[in-house]
């Protein structure tokens, strides 16, 4: 039963005459019979009674009423609630990354989202978390893609992700092999931290003076590829998101746990009032389920 025969069936009961039923159908009396009498089939039950001058819907009839009911309502509800999809102009979205994790599958998730919304034109702006923080207050992005530790006022997100910051070390230094390692014990370490203004670099800062130190930083890096070389050198100990050092990891570094832990997410950024505007609803709702099927086909081999 498609939804033309459903709607066959209310109107057949709203007029409770086939010859009224079929012309606000459209369609001649005939075919209108034998739609009914196809559902009817389908159903096994008689939905009217034509035994007299006037149709009336039968017991069962009257029951199947309100479920028809109840689905044309919802059909045209999903029809609706689609079009503001259908309906988006050729526009641009302006989306930043946190330049310490821009490459978390950004790429190809734009070219996914391109490929299913070829009239939003997107603009990428890569910088630190902070500053998208900012960008987003002034409207100057739409949406961003940042590491998060805590709620941003008027800034309400999506996580895509759970993520804690670690210690990434040279295979010859002293943590090396160690599962977790408390951050009071790396006091006397030197430290090498994304940039500062970062958004990471700031929640390292304030774990290590609640661990009772001030941190020795020898070096702020804007390239994560930097962080791990000076960190695989033994130069100093990298901090960086745990899913980023996973994805730099190399046979030269030990990743390492760090108690207590410093958590956060991954998440996608926006001002609360905009995710009434289709752009952005569309690019938050289609990163977040394009995000989880690749999850999905990840944890099991698909």
């Amino acid at each position: 039963m498609d939804m033309f025969q459903l709607e066959c069936v209310l109107a057949v009961a709203q007029y409770r005459s086939f010859t009224k039923a079929s012309e606000s159908k459209h369609i001649s009396q005939p075919a209108l019979s034998q739609i009914i009498a196809k559902v009817e089939q389908e159903l096994g039950v008689k939905l009217f009674d034509r035994s007299t001058r006037y149709v009336y819907l039968t017991t069962p009839g009257q029951e199947f009423l309100q479920h028809a009911l109840r689905i044309q309502q919802e059909y045209h509800t999903a029809w609706e609630n689609m079009q503001k999809y259908q309906d988006i102009e050729q526009e641009r979205l302006m989306v930043g990354a946190c330049n310490t994790i821009a490459y978390y599958n950004l790429i190809d998730l734009i070219d996914s989202f391109y490929k299913q919304y070829p009239q939003i034109q997107i603009e990428l702006y890569e910088t630190d978390s902070i500053e998208l923080f900012r960008m987003l207050q002034r409207s100057q992005v739409d949406v961003a893609l940042v590491q998060m530790y805590g709620p941003i006022d008027n800034i309400s997100h999506r996580t895509l992700a759970n993520d804690e910051v670690v210690m990434v070390v040279s295979s010859l230094h002293r943590f090396s092999g160690q599962k977790v390692v408390s951050l009071s014990d790396a006091k006397s370490e030197r430290f090498i931290l994304p940039a500062q203004g970062s958004i990471i670099c700031k929640e390292c800062m304030q774990a290590c003076e609640l661990a009772g130190f001030k941190p020795n930083i020898v070096g702020q890096c804007t390239n994560i590829a930097t962080i791990v070389e000076l960190a695989a050198s033994n130069f100093g100990i990298g901090l960086l998101s745990e899913r980023i050092a996973i994805a730099y990891r190399k046979p030269e570094i030990s990743i390492v746990h760090i108690t207590p832990t410093i958590a956060g997410t991954i998440s996608l950024a926006f001002r609360s009032p905009d995710f009434d505007i289709p752009k952005t609803a569309a690019f938050v709702n289609y990163s977040t389920q394009w995000l989880e099927t690749l999850r999905y086909e990840k944890e099991t081999g698909r």
